[in-house]
């Protein structure tokens, strides 16, 4: 079917049997499909491999419910991540995968958006025991200071990458929680708030070190670690699990306490207010 897609004389009929109620719109999708940019400019390799799936995905998909309407969502993933062709290789190769891909396509379009958005963490349709199962904030800054280990604390850039990354999918298993059903909307709710203070606190500890090293610590300070620095954040906007959603809005308010005195150390002198208004930059920069 995928290799005729674009025969003038293609028939409607094959894509009838598949399941589709509009088998009309089912065939302008494919040929969108087949004439985007995208899947022009695959090689012969990456070619074979969207004609490996897209049969399997056509199939699938006329099962479901709002048939239609999914593989439009599924073809957009498709366009989106086609030219990297390790992720159509992940979906032909893992049918848990696939078939956990079109589970989550049909209950959330936001999700697939997500996804598309983020095309790294489709990796973890491999594992829907872990992708499905929220962990608690203990478990969450273990699996942010496992990652923190393995990365230069001077190197910014990927700390922040490696923030993101985290938060991306944190928030993807939140999603198919909260799609799965098996949680309540103040349970999923918490776990969003469990990740933003746990990255909070990472960001935190982040911006100490680089601006304690670089100018010092101020005098009145009891400790040279975050849990003496007399510096809060705390978040005040949309307080209450039931306001929560995959994209809240934070209102942030920074707290400082001490004399303003000098850093004992580093590049140069600075006042204590300077100090911690550059920390405070650090800290909002995620």
């Amino acid at each position: 079917m995928w290799l005729n897609i674009n025969d003038p004389q293609f028939s409607q009929e094959a894509i009838q049997v598949a399941g589709f109620e509009d088998p009309g719109r089912v065939l302008s999708v494919l040929r969108s499909l087949a004439g985007h940019p995208n899947t022009q400019r695959l090689t012969p390799a990456g070619r074979k491999k969207l004609a490996r799936l897209v049969p399997v995905l056509l199939r699938k998909a006329g099962r479901a419910k709002d048939s239609d309407d999914l593989l439009v969502r599924l073809v957009d993933l498709i366009i989106t991540i086609e030219r990297r062709t390790t992720y159509l290789s992940l979906l032909i190769e893992n049918t848990r995968a696939l078939d956990t891909l079109i589970t989550l396509a049909e209950k959330s379009p936001w999700i697939i958006s997500f996804l598309a958005s983020h095309p790294v963490l489709l990796d973890e349709l491999l594992h829907p025991a872990t992708l499905y199962a929220l962990p608690k904030k203990p478990a969450l800054e273990k699996e942010m200071a496992v990652r923190m280990t393995k990365i230069d604390p001077h190197d910014l850039e990927y700390l922040l990458e490696e923030l993101n990354i985290f938060r991306q999918v944190n928030t993807l298993r939140v999603a198919a929680a909260d799609v799965s059903g098996n949680y309540p909307l103040m349970k999923v709710s918490d776990h969003l708030t469990y990740i933003a203070e746990t990255v909070l606190a990472r960001v935190m500890r982040i911006a100490w070190y680089i601006v304690s090293t670089r100018y010092g610590v101020p005098p009145d300070l009891t400790g040279d670690d975050i849990d003496h620095c007399g510096f809060a954040i705390v978040p005040t906007a949309r307080w209450g699990g039931w306001r929560w959603g995959t994209s809240p809005i934070w209102t942030w308010c920074f707290y400082t306490k001490g004399k303003m005195a000098k850093p004992q150390a580093g590049n140069g002198p600075l006042k204590r207010s300077g100090f911690m208004a550059i920390w405070d930059s650090g800290s909002s920069t995620p």
